[in-house]
Formats: structure tokens, sequence, C-alpha cells
């Protein structure tokens, strides 16, 4: 299921509060889904969020801040649905120790703790 509506529409109709839905707003952004809108759709049902950066143009899971997600905008709906579950940075790179320092510089800015 490559969207978040089509997701919600199964987890709707399976009826189960033991499931629910791992996001990755990389994914998101290169399949061409507004991420803010996404995370308001899975509502309840938001589990997990993978952080990442990527285009609508290549496929990827790049540092954060690098590319086109707007993560300020993730996380302020993130806050509107109250999300409590798990957020993940996932990162595909050469240099991850500096990549994830840098990531978790960038969330700090946008009020992740």
């Amino acid at each position: 299921m490559p969207t978040v509506k089509q997701m919600v529409t199964f987890l709707d109709a399976f009826g189960s509060d033991h499931l629910g839905i791992a996001y990755d707003v990389a994914n998101g952004e290169f399949v061409g889904e507004d991420q803010t809108q996404a995370i308001r759709t899975a509502g309840r049902w938001l589990c997990q969020v993978h952080l990442s950066d990527a285009s609508r143009s290549k496929w990827d899971h790049a540092p954060i801040g690098r590319s086109a997600v707007d993560f300020g905008a993730v996380a302020r709906a993130l806050r509107e649905i109250n999300f409590s579950g798990t957020s993940i940075v996932e990162l595909i790179s050469d240099t991850p120790d500096a990549d994830m320092a840098d990531a978790l510089r960038e969330l700090h800015r946008y009020g992740w703790h």
C-alpha cells in the first residue's frame, strides 16, 4: 500500500489496535505525497515515523536538511496529532557519524527532543 490513505482504509476495515502505520517521510516525498496531510490522515494509526530526506526525482534516505522534505512542517503535523510514537532517523550515508550528528541538530531546530 503506497499511500497513507490506503493504509488507513485497510486499518479501519481490519479493526485491530494491534496494527499501526510506520510512515517514512522520505518515501512520502518520493511518491509525491504531502507528508503533513499523510500524518494527519494517519492520525491514531501512526506508531512510528522514519526521518530522512529525499526529493521527488530521486529515491533516497539522505541526511536531514539536504533535500526537499520540510521537517518543520512534519514536526508541526506530528504535534497537531499529539504523536507519541517512535521517531527513527534513517540515513544512507558514507559519513554516518557526522550526518547523524547533523540530523540531531536539525531535528532539535524543529522541536524534536
